[in-house]
């Protein structure tokens, strides 16, 4: 596995998976890759089995995930996981972020309570970013 920072030759493969779970992602998608600044790709054997990103809001310690797409046929194998925990590495490595932001759609919101995740109206999970002392 190869965990990395997205590139525009990934741009297509990074649709397509958008694409797997509603023609309505791609377009949204391809807006938000004209600018990824924190964009990531787990990629295997040349192919890219997971992507998402996360940005930082600008007045505030918090964070937004963004994108967590899985092919579909890689799911339940950790690689969502896997690349989340990543993102939250990154996101607190960035300075002192105490609130992450995430939402995905409603046949994936098990996933993020599974992490850690708490429900809000809306579709939207939070999570508490906290170092122990």
């Amino acid at each position: 596995m190869d965990l990395r920072a997205f590139s525009p030759a990934d741009h297509q493969a990074c649709l397509d998976l958008a694409a797997a779970r509603s023609p309505l992602f791609p377009p949204r998608l391809a807006a938000f890759l004209a600018h990824p600044a924190d964009f990531y790709v787990l990629a295997h054997d040349g192919l890219i089995l997971a992507c998402g990103g996360f940005s930082l809001s600008p007045n505030s310690p918090e964070a937004h995930l963004h994108w967590l797409l899985v092919s579909p046929s890689h799911e339940r194998q950790g690689l969502g996981r896997y690349l989340t925990m990543f993102l939250l590495k990154q996101i607190s490595s960035r300075g002192p972020i105490s609130l992450v932001h995430a939402s995905l759609p409603p046949p994936f919101e098990t996933f993020l309570l599974k992490q850690g995740f708490h429900p809000h109206p809306g579709h939207l999970y939070t999570k508490k970013l906290t170092v122990c002392p």
